[in-house]
């Protein structure tokens, strides 16, 4: 479940160019040792290479995270673009300056300046070279799994719209079939209809389709059904379009879920991650936090009292796991007293009542820190939903389906929701967040917990938050 879910965010293309990257540093350090070592002494290259193993590891982990922090792998811009050319020299100008500081720090780490130079150039023009050959791959693997789709209706023409957004690689959508004699009413532009209910067996062997995703209105059809079952044991695989949703975009569509869904999901079943591991993971995290964030906490607290006047830190009450009320605990981004005429609101882009290093902490996430103490206290977690305000929950259980099933968890300071969807400041876009918690709710783990966590250091670095 992990691996499935680790592999919403991170798509084969990804992981096919970020492997080539690796290459192509590895041999970039070859090279450069081979000319300098070449150069300076005619032997002994084999036992540079040795000594310098642990080194080589090590550089070739920084490019790696800073290639992932510049969004070198953000597959919707073109790779060939000299935007994408200025973030790739951006991701190696600051992985340099981090081995500079490291080499420094740890002299047994340290590599030879001319080495390092060289190893730049050959890296550069590795690097592009082999987005060169990359996007010649990608036209030929962008054809994806063969789809169909089996009755055109709300859920599944989502569906249809997100198999055709742009940078969606791992589907081909081809058409659909009705789930009964008639057309559906919910058609998708470029989504042909391929055939009647009747002909679906022709229509994916004409197709060679590979996979059926299966709207609701089609389990109705008995003879459908027997089809589509003759087709699962002739290798086709059959998907409810629920499932086919959340495995495609890392959410789960309320609009479209049953009780019955939710219960064959087990999203409410106790695991032991969730409540022994978890725990544990929290508690350690929490106190390593909070030691190695003292010195910016306290700067912080010193830039909030020369800059605004009224308390440092900011508490309010929120709901837990089961609707349980606590205190949360942040340091204070707003002018004091921000809701005294306004009441409950959620806080806007270019709301007036953040205070100018406010904005600055919100988007750093470092107006975050106490929360540690919470974590401390079992009041919430690292990694789950956002903590909501009781008068915010009780407004959107009346409007918004399964709205409650957040609270099976404890809420985190980070969350696959945060991570995924910017901050929500209306209706629509806590609708949008809900789909994001329901998926970690039902998926959450040890590998995928890590995963947002390293997602929400790439927001705190480049103040990406909000």
């Amino acid at each position: 479940m992990a691996l499935r879910t680790l592999g919403t965010a991170v798509t084969k293309q990804q992981l096919l160019l970020a492997a080539g990257d690796v290459v192509c540093i590895a041999l970039a350090l070859f090279l450069s040792n081979l000319v300098y070592i070449g150069y300076q002494l005619g032997y002994g290259l084999y036992s540079h290479l040795v000594l310098t193993a642990v080194p080589s590891l090590f550089i070739i982990t920084i490019h790696m995270v800073f290639f992932y922090f510049t969004d070198v792998y953000d597959l919707k811009q073109d790779l060939l673009s000299m935007r994408h050319f200025a973030a790739v020299v951006l991701a190696i100008g600051l992985s340099l300056v981090f081995l500079g500081l490291c080499f420094f720090m740890f002299p047994g780490l340290r590599y030879g300046r001319a080495v390092m130079f060289i190893h730049v150039l050959f890296l550069l023009a590795f690097v592009m070279a082999w987005r060169h050959i990359f996007v010649k791959l990608a036209r030929i693997m962008r054809g994806g799994k063969t789809l169909l789709i089996v009755g055109m209706e709300k859920c599944t023409s989502d569906i249809a719209k997100e198999c055709l957004a742009p940078g969606q690689q791992s589907y081909r959508l081809i058409g659909y079939v009705p789930a009964n004699g008639n057309s559906d009413g919910e058609a998708v532009e470029r989504v042909p209809r391929l055939g009647s209910p009747e002909e679906i067996e022709h229509v994916v062997q004409a197709h060679k389709v590979q996979e059926i995703v299966l709207s609701p209105s089609a389990e109705k059809n008995g003879a459908l059904v027997r089809a589509l079952i003759r087709l699962g044991y002739n290798g086709v695989v059959v998907i409810d379009a629920v499932s086919f949703y959340e495995r495609l975009t890392g959410r789960i569509p309320f609009d479209h879920l049953t009780d019955i869904w939710l219960l064959s999901q087990t999203l409410g079943n106790v695991r032991f991650f969730q409540w022994r591991v978890k725990r544990v993971m929290d508690i350690l995290f929490a106190v390593v936090g909070l030691v190695l964030g003292a010195i910016p906490l306290a700067l912080a607290m010193i830039a909030i009292k020369l800059t605004s006047p009224g308390p440092v830190f900011y508490r309010q009450e929120r709901l837990g796991r089961n609707g349980e009320r606590f205190t949360l605990i942040k340091l204070r981004t707003m002018i004091p007293d921000a809701e005294q005429h306004t009441g409950a609101v959620y806080a806007t882009d270019d709301d007036p009542r953040i205070t100018p290093i406010g904005r600055f902490f919100r988007k750093s996430r470092l107006d975050e820190i106490p929360q540690l103490w919470n974590v401390l206290r079992g009041d919430m977690s690292l990694v789950g939903p956002r903590p909501e305000r009781p008068e915010f929950v009780a407004q959107f259980e009346k409007t918004i389906p399964y709205y409650t099933e957040r609270l099976a968890v404890r809420p985190g300071i980070t969350g696959w929701a945060q991570v995924s969807y910017p901050y929500a400041a209306t209706l629509d876009e806590t609708k949008q967040k809900l789909q994001y918690d329901l998926y970690y709710i039902k998926n959450m783990s040890g590998l995928f917990d890590c995963l947002i966590l390293v997602m929400t250091l790439k927001t705190m670095l480049f103040a990406k938050g909000r």
